[in-house]
């Protein structure tokens, strides 16, 4: 084990590697989180792990990390490569010897909720029996938020993009008219990543607001929905106030691909997406024609990498360096997470954090994940949909 000059604290001889859905900034962060490092502990040698947990079990797939390599990365795409749908618990026998040979004492693991679940089911007891020394941390890396965070690296990114590509799909939508339905414009519906959460279209939203227009259309002449995952709508009553919406203003909704209302089983309806759905449903309803749009996963790969992403991806790897700087003198086995709470970074247990996204169970992390989304959407009440329940 690596020691610093008086021998008093070992020095981290760290892995790190991606796992879960990509997010765009994800070269970015790993440059800046190997900046960080070797600013914090230059003799400390930085170990990349390719293909997420699939790789760990091979060294093949532990790459040394250089100065040079980092300056050659494409600001796109993930070096280190992701894997998903592998459950490291089922390998250990064969990951746990892999990183003892690699030496490695500190393990940075990037990722969202599942990889969070993998890392806390997997790295506990038999890590803690067989690298009795090793400091596991995790920062939540991915689109979709995470319970026990108010941000998550990737967030920003997918939300510029998401907002731009709306704008643009809205006002392109509302460049044709239908002379059957009295000349109005068309109803564009775009939908956002987000099951269980509704913090990209939350953000994405915000960013349209904020532009004050549409296209050539200013907001007094627009009406914008929002269906989020975490609200009480109607959708019978959504579609009869839309009915009656003048032809002369323009109409758009963004949704959740989690949203579902409380009068209705959107898995009747014609469609693959829940925008498809929605489209049929208004359309039979006798509304205006709809276009609809999903975006999906083009928010991982194709955000915006602009300075304002850059700056909340620099902020991450520093409070990062800083945590691995605080257990690095810590004896014995260890295990933390990082998040982000009202502007200000925190270390968490790795273990408090996993329970509050446990898919699985409707505990008080839950509750209070579903409070905390409510929360996210109160700024912007005027925009969501009518919440009461009608018959039929």
């Amino acid at each position: 084990m690596k020691t610093n000059s008086n021998n008093l604290v070992r020095l981290p001889i760290i892995g790190i590697l991606f796992c879960g859905g990509q997010v765009s900034p994800s070269n970015l962060l790993l440059q800046l989180i190997f900046e960080q490092l070797q600013t914090c502990f230059p003799d400390s040698p930085v170990i990349g792990i390719r293909r997420g947990f699939f790789g760990m079990a091979n060294p093949d797939n532990y790459v040394p990390l250089t100065q040079e390599l980092i300056d050659g990365l494409s600001p796109y795409g993930t070096w280190l490569q992701t894997c998903r749908n592998y459950f490291p618990e089922e390998h250990l026998d064969e990951i746990l010897p892999a990183l003892k040979r690699a030496g490695i004492n500190t393990l940075i693991i990037l990722g969202g909720d599942g990889t969070l679940r993998g890392a806390a089911e997997a790295f506990s007891d038999a890590m803690a029996e067989h690298l009795p020394d090793m400091k596991l941390y995790f920062i939540p890396c991915t689109i979709d938020g995470i319970n026990g965070s108010d941000a998550t690296v990737g967030i920003d990114c997918a939300a510029a993009f998401s907002a731009e590509r709306s704008l643009h799909l809205i006002a392109n939508a509302w460049g044709t008219y239908d002379a059957d339905k009295n000349g109005a414009s068309r109803t564009v519906i775009v939908q956002h990543m987000g099951r269980d959460r509704d913090d990209l279209l939350v953000r994405s939203a915000e960013k349209i607001v904020a532009e004050g227009r549409i296209g050539d259309f200013f907001m007094r002449d627009v009406t914008l929905k929002l269906i989020p995952t975490n609200w009480d709508w109607s959708l019978r009553t959504l579609a009869e106030e839309l009915l009656r919406t003048p032809p002369s203003v323009h109409i758009a909704l963004l949704c959740s691909e989690g949203a579902k209302p409380n009068d209705a089983n959107l898995s009747l309806l014609k469609g693959e997406s829940v925008a498809e759905k929605l489209k049929n449903y208004l359309e039979i309803f006798g509304c205006r024609k709809v276009n609809a749009e999903v975006i999906g996963y083009g928010s991982q790969s194709n955000g915006v990498l602009n300075d304002d992403v850059r700056h909340s991806t620099l902020l991450w790897a520093k409070a990062l360096a800083d945590a691995i700087a605080q257990g690095a003198g810590a004896d014995g086995f260890l295990r933390r997470a990082i998040v982000c709470r009202d502007g200000a970074f925190l270390t968490v247990p790795l273990d408090e954090l996993a329970a509050q996204n446990d898919a699985g169970h409707d505990t008080p992390d839950r509750q209070e994940h579903r409070r905390r989304q409510t929360a996210l959407l109160e700024p912007l009440r005027d925009y969501l949909p009518p919440s009461g329940k009608t018959e039929g």
